[in-house]
């Protein structure tokens, strides 16, 4: 086994097998994992700052939409430094809380909530968007409170006048000091509501619908990205003689070498990240 990839700060890896040792001639599944920690690399300093993203599972988002939204909600979360708080709302007919606002001290397990988010029914924006600010409240003193709102703005169910809408959202600026941006998602989003909502939020307006345009949009929504710690990591295995075959058990894409072995991409890792990968 090997690493690969250009490394820009020091790594931690741990390996973990289930068992050490097996008997000759006595064939056995094997699982190992492979536990990957950057070391901490210095960022720029900011203040400390509660995000809460308001995401759009409505039937409308089914398909690219909903999949460049939890792209996007992934990348929010992995750019998180450890005094920012984060929450996490979903809204169809009805919004509710996925994760609630919490310290960014430890996210494992936080992806995987995304992971399992599905398209739903009616897009009931209003809800979503007023549960966001509810745990937003729950912000220590002294943080900034940003709600990121991700979605294609199809107004149905619930509060569906956009001026009643548009003093919702203000309100939250005015006495709550809620900054709401708006990511525009699909191809048909509504741009002309989503841009009056971010503007009387003191908020910006994003066409998010494109994974390339993540990274820009969350420098500017985070006050920056965090640093990059390490990148391009990469693991190449090797089969011997008594292994008949490697499964991967996480969704890490494979190559095969021409030598014969297997390389496995595991990507970047910022400041302070945690990858685990796991075979058979």
């Amino acid at each position: 086994m090997s690493e690969g990839g250009h490394q820009t700060a020091p790594m931690q890896t741990e390996l973990l097998l289930d068992y050490q040792t097996i008997l000759a001639n006595q064939a056995r599944p094997i699982h190992f994992a492979l536990r990957f920690t950057a070391d901490s690399v210095a960022a720029a300093a900011r203040r400390p700052a509660a995000f809460c993203i308001v995401l759009d599972r409505s039937g409308s988002m089914e398909g690219d939409p909903l999949k460049h939204a939890l792209a996007a909600t992934r990348t929010a979360i992995k750019n998180l430094r450890k005094q920012d708080h984060f929450a996490l709302v979903m809204f169809d007919d009805a919004a509710q809380v996925v994760l609630p606002l919490q310290p960014a001290k430890s996210k494992a397990g936080w992806k995987d909530r995304v992971n399992a988010i599905r398209s739903g029914g009616s897009t009931n924006l209003t809800a979503g968007w007023m549960l966001g600010r509810d745990e937003l409240a729950k912000a220590p003193p002294g943080c900034a409170r940003r709600l990121l709102l991700l979605t294609d703005g199809q107004l149905n169910v619930g509060l569906t006048d956009p001026v009643q809408v548009r003093g919702i959202v203000a309100s939250g600026l005015e006495q709550q000091g809620i900054r709401t941006a708006c990511l525009g998602f699909g191809d048909n989003y509504e741009e002309v509501l989503l841009g009056e909502l971010a503007k009387v939020a003191n908020g910006e307006f994003h066409d998010a619908d494109s994974p390339e345009n993540l990274p820009a949009i969350f420098a500017h929504e985070l006050d920056g990205l965090q640093a990059l710690a390490v990148q391009n990591l990469r693991v190449r295995l090797q089969r011997l003689d008594f292994c008949e075959r490697i499964f991967g058990l996480n969704d890490y894409p494979f190559v095969t070498l021409p030598d014969g072995r297997t390389e496995v991409a595991i990507g970047d890792l910022v400041s302070e990240e945690e990858r685990v990968a796991v075979f058979a």
